[in-house]
């Protein structure tokens, strides 16, 4: 791997996937941030096996890679950086070289086998939304999600699909809170009306992260199949597991 792309853009990225990183000490490779090169892109990946984040960055590519990198070192490192500056990254066995102006670090890394595999969603049940109303049914519903975990299904926000609609509610057994939004309705829209799922409360605050530094009218694409949720916006990409369990009835 060697490459070459901005400082600004390669924080962004460091900084949307960071804090997903696990902190489990049975799993060490949780604790990494895979870096992959593909079609003239830095990816950035992270996963704490309930929730995995991907960010793509444009770089100068002169060697493809991929290497796992400690999340703390490499983050430690890139705050501290001059935002004039590029960074300049070359892999040389397992140690991750990076020189940006007069700073220059050397990483020992993991092997990208050993990182796990975030699911690849197929683009089956999809439906798209604003940021600004997702945005705001998100930080509405969350006031009212319980922070108590005796019924796992109360920890995460209920999403109901009916007449064109998609229906937000969150409860911890003493209120309820439920807020709709109305969408065009289309072929793929179809495939998952009078349908319900629970998305877990933390996965929409990873979310609602990424939205406040998109923008007001940007996207936000929503997929869900094989018992997980992903949503695009822009160059980042979250999949997330839903939450297994009955949501009490409208």
């Amino acid at each position: 791997m060697k490459l070459v792309c901005t400082q600004e853009n390669f924080k962004k990225a460091i900084s949307v996937v960071d804090k997903i990183t696990s902190k489990q000490i049975t799993l060490p490779i949780l604790k990494n941030i895979l870096l992959e090169t593909k079609d003239g892109r830095l990816i950035f990946s992270a996963t704490n096996l309930e929730i995995g984040i991907i960010s793509k960055i444009g770089a100068k590519i002169e060697q493809e890679g991929k290497i796992a990198v400690p999340s703390k070192l490499i983050s430690d490192f890139i705050i501290n950086l001059p935002k004039e500056e590029n960074i300049e990254i070359e892999l040389k066995g397992h140690i991750l070289n990076i020189n940006c102006g007069k700073y220059k670090a050397k990483i020992n890394c993991l092997d990208s086998e050993d990182f796990p595999i975030i699911p690849e969603r197929k683009g089956e049940n999809q439906f798209t939304i604003t940021n600004n109303k997702f945005k705001d049914v998100i930080n509405k519903s969350l006031s009212s999600v319980s922070l108590n975990d005796i019924r796992v299904e109360f920890t995460g926000i209920n999403l109901s699909f009916f007449d064109n609609k998609i229906y937000f509610a969150a409860t911890d057994s003493f209120r309820l809170s439920e807020y709709e939004v109305e969408i065009t309705e289309n072929d793929i829209y179809k495939e998952i009306k009078d349908t319900s799922v629970i998305i877990p409360a933390e996965t929409l605050r990873e979310l609602n992260k990424i939205l406040h530094n998109a923008t007001e009218d940007d996207e936000v694409l929503v997929t869900i199949e094989n018992n997980q949720i992903f949503f695009d916006v822009n160059d980042i990409k979250i999949v997330s597991r839903l939450i297994n369990g009955k949501y009490p009835q409208r």
